[in-house]
């Protein structure tokens, strides 16, 4: 059960202008530093695609892109991807669950698993579309960490209230994962920064946020990707 309405999703991506992750985002290094160039004709999907910044990463390294959302504004996908260069396959507005019998090289979700309350078995779930050999990649946003916990819980809680923050543990999807027979080839934290959708604060919440960030600020200098201080969390791993 995904805990967000869609009316939020659909609100959020209208008038959404497709483009990709820029080169240096965190996730985009990710992708590249462990998800192989494609071979001639290699697909990749992505759940939960719209509006699909990293899918175009995997475009980048030669993937023909795929993609399942439950918001309308998928539609716009194929055409837009197109204008841009990628070469695309298919996009489908509905649900992931209602996908079948299809296989891909690469499946990926970047923020997707953390917003159902079943995030076991979403996760597992994305091995039903890999290809045997395929890869998969998982990311989520890091609020578990205690200083993005705490960020969020003082300054966006609205936002944080909309995320599962239990889910993001790369141990337990690792174990999830090594359960279903999946090799797992890297898990962990990365990138550094505060995301925020309630960027009005009064005096006290400023003071705070100065606060929070000055000794999270003292953390990364020493430990730049440290659990409590990391963006996001994430895996990598291949298929038997």
């Amino acid at each position: 059960m995904n805990i967000v309405p869609q009316g939020y999703w659909d609100a959020g991506y209208h008038g959404h202008v497709v483009k990709s992750a820029p080169d240096d985002d965190a996730i985009s290094q990710l992708i590249k530093k462990y998800i192989p160039p494609a071979l001639t004709g290699q697909q990749a999907f992505e759940i939960g695609c719209f509006p699909a910044r990293f899918l175009c990463i995997l475009g980048d390294l030669g993937y023909v892109l795929n993609g399942v959302d439950a918001t309308p504004n998928v539609i716009q996908l194929k055409e837009s991807l197109e204008k841009l260069g990628y070469q695309v396959g298919g996009f489908e507005n509905n649900k992931f669950q209602e996908i079948k019998n299809a296989k891909y090289d690469v499946v990926a979700s970047f923020g997707f698993i953390e917003h159902f309350l079943n995030w076991e078995d979403v996760t597992k779930a994305h091995i039903e579309f890999l290809k045997p050999g395929g890869y998969l990649l998982i990311t989520t946003p890091n609020f578990k960490g205690i200083f993005q916990y705490l960020y969020h819980w003082f300054l966006d809680n609205k936002n944080l209230k909309r995320h599962i923050v239990k889910s993001m543990s790369p141990k337990k999807w690792k174990l999830l994962l090594q359960q279903s027979g999946m090799k797992v080839i890297a898990d962990g934290y990365t990138g550094y920064e505060f995301w925020d959708e309630t960027p009005q604060k009064n005096k006290i919440q400023r003071a705070i946020k100065k606060g929070i960030i000055k000794l999270a600020d003292y953390v990364h200098r020493r430990k730049p990707t440290h659990q409590s201080i990391a963006s996001y969390c994430y895996i990598v791993a291949k298929n038997k």
